[in-house]
């Protein structure tokens, strides 16, 4: 125990560390591998690791740090949520593997909370306390300490006094000295607090984890249940609805069949909204009519026809989509569409396989969709596609809203828009480029960026790959600094 407490206090100062006043970057990276290895390690030698397949959460956690540290894009501010919450998914399904969603809700909300509770703190500083006084520091070891606290600032005077009277001593060593030019007393206290509050942080929820929330008995099944008339009449509405509606789909969209009055571009590029969020819609209620008080073989086949006809509306989604953006270019939201229909589409295989059999995990399956889809749109740099495409549509139509590529995506177009500058004769568009990049990265008005981008003491932790990437480039659009 005592030395887990040691791991515990020099991981809280690690973290300190890595994120103290620092910019997300590479420090999630090297945030995340200790801390699953120290998880690991602690759940197999209290033997509380109850389904392996749980630490398999490992391998999404990691390649989201990873793209914070290669990409700087919207997924960014979500990866900072989503990490905390799959290691805490981990932990539900390493030591108590459940596949129902209030369960699993239940526990996240256990993790997340039941660590701040008196008691756990009072445990975790009752173990401290005891551990320390089983502590036995060797006099040998005393000597040695004391010895390294008087050598150090000897050493340092002289260091300092070497590095003033040489200048090649100094561009060797004067780097020791730089780190201390913006030494404060008042950050330091701040440093010590934000340390003790982690160490308590940690230590608690781990104190929790081993001894409180693995013992803690699991909710019993809901007794809700549906009359199956009503849930029959639901399904027979909305399938007869849905029918006539991907009828017309069909007619306008594939057959090009539209009424009188009706431009087919126009109705071809609207409605994929609404479509999107039917077809969630539909899954819900999928899922809610397998708590019929009675199952029975009509309501099976009249959700599997549901199925079908929500396939259907996803590709009429989908199609719309395309349309809208042949005619008016790629954007982030636009891209998280299409990810959520194809999504939505991959969620229906499990979801037939579901109707006609309870016995399949369906949270399991959607999860596991989820996550997949998530991690990989993550891998790829979004906005360097989104820019490609939308710069090769204006080789095609001579259109481009210069506004958003600059303005609304992040440094990952840079590269993008550094070779587009190069290239582009329209006067007009390349003037508009660089007063917009110039604007938000260059300005002193954009005290963040600007901040970050012009100042000297950059931190190892924060280096981002396409931040730093696209800083190299920016002389390419020859700003005022």
């Amino acid at each position: 125990m005592v030395n887990l407490i040691i791991y515990i206090l020099l991981f809280s100062i690690y973290t300190n560390v890595l994120f103290f006043e620092n910019a997300n970057g590479l420090n999630w990276l090297l945030y995340s591998i200790p801390l699953l290895i120290l998880s690991i390690v602690v759940l197999a030698k209290n033997k509380k690791i109850k389904k392996k397949s749980g630490l398999l959460f490992s391998i999404p956690i990691l390649v989201l740090s990873a793209s914070i540290f290669l990409y700087n894009n919207v997924f960014t501010k979500f990866n900072v949520v989503i990490i905390p919450i799959l290691f805490l998914m981990m932990y539900v399904y390493t030591i108590r593997p459940t596949f129902r969603l209030k369960e699993l809700l239940l526990d996240l909300i256990r993790l997340i909370f039941k660590k701040f509770y008196p008691s756990y703190i009072r445990n975790f500083f009752n173990l401290v306390s005891l551990n320390m006084k089983r502590l036995k520091v060797k006099k040998e070891f005393k000597k040695r300490l004391l010895s390294v606290i008087i050598v150090i600032p000897i050493v340092l005077i002289i260091m300092a006094l070497l590095v003033t009277a040489d200048m090649q001593f100094k561009n060797l060593f004067g780097f020791i000295f730089d780190s201390f030019k913006d030494f404060s007393i008042f950050k330091l206290f701040i440093r010590i607090i934000v340390i003790t509050i982690m160490f308590i942080f940690f230590g608690s929820f781990i104190n929790y984890l081993l001894y409180g929330y693995s013992n803690e008995g699991t909710p019993g099944e809901s007794k809700f249940r549906i009359e199956p008339f009503t849930i029959k009449l639901l399904l027979v509405i909305l399938n007869i609805i849905y029918i006539v509606f991907d009828v017309i789909q069909v007619q306008s969209l594939f057959l090009h069949q539209v009424g009188s009055g009706i431009v087919y571009s126009e109705y071809a590029r609207t409605g994929f909204f609404q479509l999107m969020f039917v077809s969630v819609i539909n899954i819900g209620i999928l899922l809610i009519s397998k708590r019929s008080k009675k199952e029975c073989l009509s309501i099976k086949n009249l959700s599997a026809l549901m199925v079908a006809l929500t396939a259907v509306i996803i590709c009429s989604s989908f199609f719309r989509m395309y349309m809208y953006d042949t005619a008016y270019g790629y954007t982030v939201l636009r891209l998280i569409v299409y990810a959520t229909l194809v999504t939505e589409t991959i969620l229906l295989i499990p979801t037939l396989f579901y109707i006609y059999n309870s016995k399949v995990k369906i949270l399991k399956h959607y999860l596991i969709i989820c996550l997949f889809v998530y991690t990989l749109m993550n891998v790829y740099s979004i906005d360097k596609i989104i820019a490609k495409n939308n710069i090769d549509r204006y080789d095609r139509t001579n259109k481009v809203d210069v506004t958003y590529l600059v303005v609304d995506l992040s440094y990952d177009d840079i590269p993008e828009l550094v070779e587009f500058y190069s290239k582009v004769e329209d006067e007009t568009v390349k003037s508009d480029i660089k007063d917009l990049v110039c604007d938000k990265y260059a300005s002193k008005d954009r005290n963040i960026v600007y901040k970050w981008l012009y100042r000297e003491d950059k931190n190892i932790f924060e280096y981002n790959y396409s931040r730093n990437k696209a800083y190299k480039l920016f002389d390419k659009f020859e700003c005022d600094k």
